[in-house]
């Protein structure tokens, strides 16, 4: 199998903070600038609506996929054609209550947040307008 090379800063990040070489709050920091690739089964209309979003069960738990950059949902693009393109803290302040995310399912590079730690990200990185 080929080595897994980083093709962003967020991709960098995640194979820093599984090293040791970042703190998970700096990790989150990268998150929340990054502009993160969500699949959706259905087309999005300009005003947002019309968005399905791709869902895992995980223990019974609810996981929305997320990933990295846009060229890596190839495994995804059978079930979920469409994409939206969203900056990472304004992502995790919409992800609903209850909902986890999987960045870069099924891929060497990738991590979980649930949905409590979503919560706690809302709180100590809040969404400034």
């Amino acid at each position: 199998m080929d080595e897994f090379k980083a093709i962003n800063a967020l991709e960098e990040a995640i194979q820093s903070s599984r090293c040791g070489r970042m703190t998970e709050n700096d990790l989150v920091s990268v998150i929340s600038m990054s502009i993160l690739a969500v699949p959706s089964a259905t087309e999005i209309k300009e005003d947002g609506t019309d968005f399905r979003p791709l869902l895992y069960e995980n223990d019974g738990v609810s996981m929305m996929a997320v990933f990295t950059d846009k060229e890596r949902m190839n495994a995804v693009t059978s079930i979920a054609p469409f994409c939206l393109l969203m900056n990472g803290l304004e992502l995790l302040h919409r992800v609903p209550k209850g909902i986890g995310i999987v960045i870069n399912p099924a891929l060497p590079i990738g991590l979980e947040i649930s949905s409590t730690g979503i919560t706690e990200i809302q709180k100590y990185f809040p969404l400034v307008r």
